[in-house]
């Protein structure tokens, strides 16, 4: 689980996903994401947003990774 920007570039390297992919995925702004994986946080985008979206996405990846497995 993802709970800190330190956190986000692992998740992101996880999943071979480049920061450009990862922000389209998302979706915010590219500028936005890498200054959140340097521990930067944007005025108006709070981190409990990223930490939902990227659970979700999570989610997401895993069952795409493994399709037979149940939610």
């Amino acid at each position: 689980m993802i709970t800190s920007q330190a956190d986000l570039k692992v998740f992101r390297e996880k999943h071979g996903l480049t920061q450009a992919r990862l922000a389209e995925l998302l979706p915010v702004n590219l500028r936005t994401l890498q200054e959140w994986e340097l521990g930067r946080e944007k005025k108006g985008k709070p981190p409990v947003f990223l930490w939902r979206a990227l659970a979700h996405l999570e989610n997401e990846l895993q069952q795409a990774e493994n399709p037979k497995e149940k939610k």
